[in-house]
């Protein structure tokens, strides 16, 4: 054999490398391919500043850059618009973001314009804003920041480096240069006009965070933290690309704007290329419309106009019907022929004249094809859980179906229908029966409403009933709130209702007891009506009296009741504190013990300590029995940890996760000044834990009947602790007196939605 230069193996072998490392860099490229379309309504400005998808509401956020009254769309989960009209930006926007530490809808404007943050109403519409940093926490006027939400960092782009944005400070935490990046990735030389330098994207995704976009290789570059190239993706051909704005990443998503048709379109990565060729995008119906079907499971309504409101399907086509009892079984078809013409349909839309004025919005319905009605007809099924996020007028208490022209859809895959047993779905036969499958009642004729009916005088013993079941003063305070003097303002009176009464179909409500045999108590917890409009929400939860004949029933459970306190005139009363007087939530005769008459005692630091340690094992150490009354929706628990100074503390569930929720109670007090010393005092003690422990102001949320302040820890935290927060607040608990509680909580702010 014959002997090898050792000069010759070396070439060799570096010629090896260089050619592994040519076919590594090529498998990088993967194509984009197209998942949606967002279509901007309004007049004004050509550049589209940025897109945001909200995790928690499930919305989709879109602005024009340029000017305050430029507009900005909101559009749902499957991308049909659901603001409506024209919703002005009200700040001139360049970057928006989802803060998911906040659940806030926040962004950074023009200029010295500084960084804000969205109002946004029951629907998720933004009403007003508020600047969260002053002045300009970017490198350039124009830039469009986006935020990183495992870093808690703001990202912007001036072209040439990638800027990270202290979320507190507003100062610049580090740099990364592009042109270093590239040199580390073995790219070519580095030329700034290249790419879109005002936008960077943060994916999230490890080794492939950050994102910029290369107008003239028409790739989309993903950087690990390192600054090393993990990934390049092909941006198709067809895409308008531009050296400034109109693009981002939201969702999961890259997103280019096309300024020609004032169109977001998103694509997700595909398949892997080679020599930058691309696929052909995917489209997924979507958008578009007529009678083409689409790979969407879903199916867009285009043509509103041609909807069989009366159509008998029974009668006209009872070859389809009787097939249709052999495949979904005849219950499930009974439902669907009551469901699919408008006297099966809600309050809200089942008269022709009660459709107008709607009608052209049904396109934000989100509806399945189940069948064919013949050769030129075709049957849908719209659910209550999908379409939740359309305008209120034209939400769904409960699942219906429509007969729609086949030409008028645009058909997504074909379903097959709920059993009649799915939950959600109207009761067949109305208001009369046991439950619909869900714990919540529908309320589906809001006039047959009893706003002022005095249940103390009803023969069916009903106060006395309340008054046993709950306890005197629970019973009581559902008395209280069981009539319209005892409802928020707005709608406290009959001229008040006028306005919303039309609405009450979509309050979360559930069947809490029987009034004789044409009646019912209903009860409206406030923290499930959120979505509701303000004038229709309190401080506390309401009761309603309905005609049974005006509702769906769902499952009877017993209420969680907030009870009125008492002054506590010994011990503490000279800082104007009170006591409970049967129990935290759900009081009454269940199974909560009786809180303490006396405030807590002991060593504040040490307890407030151990209740942080055994966060991060979701207070498993400190949980004791459980407290909740019988029946309750919510559950509490008790803890062996009382903060001293506090009258009642426990645990109870997540709103937004999993996680328990820590809760102090320092009880009711007298006048606004001395609950903001209250407060201020228990800050004082929280910031004097140190060690492991030790916190840090985060935010401040103050408005005119609630001062709330956030505490984070100070160092870096472990994982089991990444989303600790601690509350503290004081919150007034009525309109017209000047009384407030005043607690401290401990819970996770990650949402598991």
């Amino acid at each position: 054999m014959p002997k090898i230069d050792p000069d010759m193996r070396l070439r060799f072998l570096t010629l090896v490398l260089v050619m592994l490392a040519g076919h590594a860099m090529a498998q990088q490229t993967k194509s984009l391919q197209k998942v949606m379309q967002l279509k901007m309504q309004g007049d004004g400005g050509s550049n589209g500043a940025a897109i945001a998808f909200h995790t928690v509401n499930k919305k989709y956020y879109a602005a024009m850059a340029g000017n305050t009254t430029y507009p900005l769309c909101v559009f749902n989960e499957q991308g049909y618009l659901v603001s409506g009209g024209q919703v002005e930006s009200l700040a001139d926007v360049r970057g928006l973001w989802f803060n998911t530490r906040k659940a806030k809808l926040q962004g950074n404007a023009y200029g010295e314009n500084g960084w804000f943050e969205y109002t946004l109403d029951g629907n998720g519409i933004p009403t007003d804003h508020r600047i969260i940093m002053e002045n300009a926490s970017q490198p350039d006027p124009q830039s469009v920041g986006t935020f990183a939400a495992k870093l808690n960092q703001v990202l912007f782009f001036d072209g040439r480096d990638i800027y990270f944005y202290d979320v507190i400070s507003g100062e610049v935490k580090e740099s990364l240069s592009l042109e270093e990046m590239r040199k580390k990735s073995g790219m070519g030389s580095f030329d700034a006009d290249d790419y879109n330098n005002s936008t960077v994207f943060y994916t999230g995704i490890t080794g492939q965070e950050i994102g910029v976009v290369n107008t003239a290789t028409r790739m989309v570059e993903l950087y690990g933290m390192s600054g090393q190239l993990g990934q390049k993706l092909a941006i198709p051909s067809g895409v308008s690309l531009y050296t400034k704005f109109n693009c981002g990443y939201a969702n999961g998503m890259y997103w280019f704007f096309d300024q020609s048709t004032r169109t977001w379109t998103g694509y997700k990565e595909g398949s892997a290329t080679t020599g930058g060729t691309t696929t052909q995008p995917v489209t997924t119906g979507t958008l578009g419309g007529g009678t083409g079907s689409s790979n969407s499971k879903y199916t867009k309504i285009v043509t509103v106009g041609d909807l069989y409101s009366t159509y008998d399907l029974a009668g006209s086509n009872a070859d389809d019907v009787s097939r249709w009892r052999s495949e979904w079984g005849s219950s499930t078809v009974d439902k669907i022929l009551e469901l699919s013409k408008e006297s099966g349909w809600p309050e809200n839309i089942n008269t022709l004249s009660k459709r107008d004025g709607k009608r052209e919005r049904f396109t934000q319905y989100m509806a399945y094809y189940i069948a064919d009605v013949g050769s030129d007809k075709v049957l849908l099924w719209l659910p209550k859980a999908e379409n939740q996020n359309v305008d209120s007028d034209l939400r769904l208490p409960f699942d219906i179906y429509m007969v729609y022209k086949k030409s008028a859809v645009t058909l997504g895959q074909k379903t097959r229908p709920p059993s009649s047993a799915a939950t959600g779905t109207k009761t067949l036969g109305g208001g009369t029966g046991s439950g619909s499958g869900s714990r919540a009642t529908v309320i589906k004729d809001p006039g047959q409403l009893y706003s002022t009916y005095d249940l103390e005088k009803d023969e069916s013993g009903i106060a006395s009933l309340l008054r046993n079941t709950y306890g005197t003063a629970a019973g009581n305070e559902i008395l209280k709130r069981a009539v319209e003097t005892g409802w928020p303002s707005g709608i406290s009176t009959f001229t008040g209702r006028n306005s919303y009464r039309e609405g009450f179909i979509n309050f979360v409500a559930y069947y809490i007891a029987d009034i004789g045999t044409d009646k019912v108590l209903l009860w409206i917890p406030m923290n499930k009506n959120g979505h509701m409009p303000a004038a229709c929400r309190g401080d506390n939860d309401i009761y309603m009296v309905y005609a049974r004949s005006a509702v769906t029933l769902g499952d009877k459970v017993k209420a969680t009741v907030n009870i009125k306190q008492e002054t506590n005139n010994g011990g503490g009363g000279d800082d104007g504190r009170t006591k409970p007087v049967t129990g935290v939530l759900g009081g009454g005769s269940g199974t909560k013990p009786q809180p303490a008459t006396q405030a807590a005692t002991g060593n504040f630091q040490a307890q407030f300590e151990s209740i942080l340690k055994a966060y991060g094992n979701n207070f498993s150490g400190i949980k004791g029995t459980e407290r909740s009354a019988s029946g309750a929706i919510f559950k509490d628990w008790n803890t062996s940890v009382k903060l001293a100074g506090s009258f009642d503390c426990y645990l109870t569930e997540g709103i937004l996760n999993d996680h328990l929720e820590y809760v102090a109670d320092y009880g009711i007090i007298k006048n606004k000044n001395a609950a903001m010393i209250k407060m201020n005092a228990l800050i004082a003690n929280v910031l004097k834990v140190g060690g492991t422990y030790a916190l840090k102001r985060d935010n401040v949320e103050t408005k005119e009947k609630s001062i709330v302040e956030l505490f984070v820890l100070k160092g870096t935290a472990a994982k089991e602790y990444e989303y600790l927060l601690v509350e503290i607040g004081m919150y007034k608990k009525g309109d017209t007196n000047d009384e407030w509680s005043v607690q401290i909580l401990v819970y996770s702010e990650e949402e598991d939605w």
